[in-house]
Protein backbone atom coordinates (compact mmCIF):
# COMPACT_ATOMS: atom_id res chain seq x y z
CA UNK A 1 0.00 0.00 0.00
CA UNK A 2 2.81 2.42 0.86
CA UNK A 3 4.36 1.90 -2.58
CA UNK A 4 1.06 2.82 -4.25
CA UNK A 5 0.72 6.01 -2.19
CA UNK A 6 4.34 6.90 -2.79
CA UNK A 7 4.01 6.37 -6.54
CA UNK A 8 0.86 8.49 -6.71
CA UNK A 9 2.53 11.28 -4.69
CA UNK A 10 5.58 11.22 -6.97
CA UNK A 11 3.26 11.53 -9.97
CA UNK A 12 1.49 14.48 -8.31
CA UNK A 13 4.74 16.32 -7.56
CA UNK A 14 6.09 15.62 -11.04
CA UNK A 15 3.08 17.35 -12.60
CA UNK A 16 2.56 20.12 -10.01
CA UNK A 17 3.59 23.60 -11.21
CA UNK A 18 6.79 24.98 -9.72
CA UNK A 19 5.80 28.29 -8.17
CA UNK A 20 9.46 29.28 -7.88
CA UNK A 21 10.06 28.91 -11.61
CA UNK A 22 8.49 32.33 -12.20
CA UNK A 23 10.59 35.43 -12.61
CA UNK A 24 11.47 37.40 -9.50
CA UNK A 25 10.98 41.15 -9.78
CA UNK A 26 13.75 43.30 -8.31
CA UNK A 27 12.73 46.74 -9.64
CA UNK A 28 11.40 47.85 -6.24
CA UNK A 29 13.98 46.10 -4.07
CA UNK A 30 14.71 48.20 -1.00
CA UNK A 31 11.49 50.21 -1.31
CA UNK A 32 9.33 50.71 1.76
CA UNK A 33 6.15 48.67 2.08
CA UNK A 34 4.02 47.47 4.96
CA UNK A 35 2.92 44.16 6.42
CA UNK A 36 -0.21 44.58 8.55
CA UNK A 37 0.73 48.24 9.05
CA UNK A 38 4.30 47.50 10.16
CA UNK A 39 7.12 48.95 8.09
CA UNK A 40 9.04 46.53 5.87
CA UNK A 41 11.34 46.72 2.86
CA UNK A 42 10.78 44.68 -0.27
CA UNK A 43 13.59 42.30 -1.22
CA UNK A 44 11.94 40.79 -4.30
CA UNK A 45 8.51 39.81 -5.55
CA UNK A 46 6.82 37.61 -8.12
CA UNK A 47 3.31 36.99 -9.32
CA UNK A 48 2.68 34.64 -6.40
CA UNK A 49 4.56 36.13 -3.49
CA UNK A 50 7.37 38.23 -2.09
CA UNK A 51 10.21 38.41 0.38
CA UNK A 52 10.57 41.39 2.66
CA UNK A 53 12.91 42.56 5.41
CA UNK A 54 11.03 43.38 8.61
CA UNK A 55 11.86 44.19 12.22
CA UNK A 56 8.71 42.43 13.42
CA UNK A 57 8.38 38.67 13.74
CA UNK A 58 5.25 37.22 12.18
CA UNK A 59 3.88 33.74 12.79
CA UNK A 60 3.82 31.18 9.98
CA UNK A 61 0.34 30.78 8.45
CA UNK A 62 -0.69 34.24 9.65
CA UNK A 63 -2.88 36.09 7.13
CA UNK A 64 -1.69 39.68 6.62
CA UNK A 65 -2.44 42.79 4.57
CA UNK A 66 0.41 43.80 2.26
CA UNK A 67 0.81 47.35 0.92
CA UNK A 68 3.25 46.97 -1.98
CA UNK A 69 5.52 49.85 -3.07
CA UNK A 70 3.72 50.27 -6.42
CA UNK A 71 0.36 50.90 -4.74
CA UNK A 72 -1.15 47.41 -4.87
CA UNK A 73 -2.81 46.14 -1.68
CA UNK A 74 -3.15 42.37 -1.29
CA UNK A 75 -3.76 39.66 1.29
CA UNK A 76 -1.02 37.11 1.86
CA UNK A 77 -0.03 34.21 4.07
CA UNK A 78 3.23 34.33 6.00
CA UNK A 79 5.11 31.21 4.90
CA UNK A 80 7.94 31.84 7.34
CA UNK A 81 9.60 34.73 9.10
CA UNK A 82 13.09 34.34 10.46
CA UNK A 83 16.17 36.49 10.90
CA UNK A 84 14.24 39.57 9.79
CA UNK A 85 13.04 38.14 6.45
CA UNK A 86 9.39 37.31 5.82
CA UNK A 87 8.36 35.03 2.96
CA UNK A 88 4.86 35.84 1.72
CA UNK A 89 2.42 33.96 -0.50
CA UNK A 90 -0.23 36.17 -2.11
CA UNK A 91 -3.83 34.94 -2.07
CA UNK A 92 -4.24 36.01 -5.71
CA UNK A 93 -1.67 36.63 -8.47
CA UNK A 94 -0.24 40.15 -8.64
CA UNK A 95 0.59 41.93 -11.89
CA UNK A 96 4.20 42.90 -12.46
CA UNK A 97 4.78 46.60 -11.74
CA UNK A 98 5.53 48.85 -14.69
Amino acid sequence: MFEQQSASMNKFFATAPNRRAGDRWHEHAGCAMSIDGFQAWLLDASEGGARARTRRNFEADQVVRIDLPWGKVVRADILECSEGVARLKFHFPVDQPL
